[in-house]
């Protein structure tokens, strides 16, 4: 009787673990989809766009800064090509996209879930 029960919590633990992974599976294939779209509003440089990917939070602050930052790298108009994005979970909830750049360095972007939406809480260029 009692290793019944052990089984028994063994299999509710196991249980809960895959609904974790599938769950976290789950978030990080939402994220690869409006990390994509992100991506295709960056090629076009659609600032307007990309910006909307950023946590409202960014907007008073940080956007003016970021687009200083693009147009002493001379990144504006047209923004440098991003390759594909590759998702990894930073396993607090969000998930990080890094996308690589032509030359060599990478865009980081933080995913954050917030107000049913995915948004970008944290965007790091390489340095200057």
């Amino acid at each position: 009787m009692i290793t019944g029960q052990a089984d028994d919590s063994a299999t509710a633990e196991a249980i809960a673990r895959e609904h974790v992974r599938a769950e976290r599976a789950q978030k990080s294939q939402d994220v690869g989809r409006i990390a994509r779209e992100f991506h295709g509003a960056w090629a076009r440089s659609d600032i307007g766009q990309v910006k909307s990917y950023l946590h409202e939070q960014l907007h008073e602050g940080f956007w003016p800064q970021l687009l200083a930052v693009l147009q002493r790298r001379g990144w504006e108009p047209t923004l440098p090509k991003l390759g594909e994005g590759a998702v990894s979970d930073h396993g607090d909830g969000s998930f990080d996209v890094r996308f690589p750049l032509d030359d060599g360095e990478q865009l980081l972007t933080r995913w954050m879930f917030d107000d049913g939406q995915w948004r970008i809480g944290r965007l790091l260029l390489p340095p200057e």
